[in-house]
């Protein structure tokens, strides 16, 4: 429950503090992951679908269709 500004701050402190590591995290915010290299998306406790925001930001994915109009301004 951030706001967008703290959470700017806190990924930009993750992304600082875990450098050439492997970090996991969830979100449910688009914005989230615009930093990340690699996206999984889980479905009933399942990997559906994995890629880079620009692959899974495209029409015909289940990721597009729950972000479709976030995913519309981010592209």
């Amino acid at each position: 429950a951030l706001d967008s500004h703290t959470e700017k701050i806190v990924i930009s402190n993750i992304n600082y503090a875990r450098q050439n590591s492997t970090t996991i995290f969830t979100t449910q915010r688009i914005t989230s992951l615009k930093e990340v290299s690699q996206i999984f998306v889980m479905k009933e406790g399942s990997i559906i679908e994995q890629g880079t925001l620009a692959q899974l930001n495209q029409k015909g994915t289940f990721f597009f269709e729950i972000f479709k109009p976030s995913a519309e301004k981010s592209a």
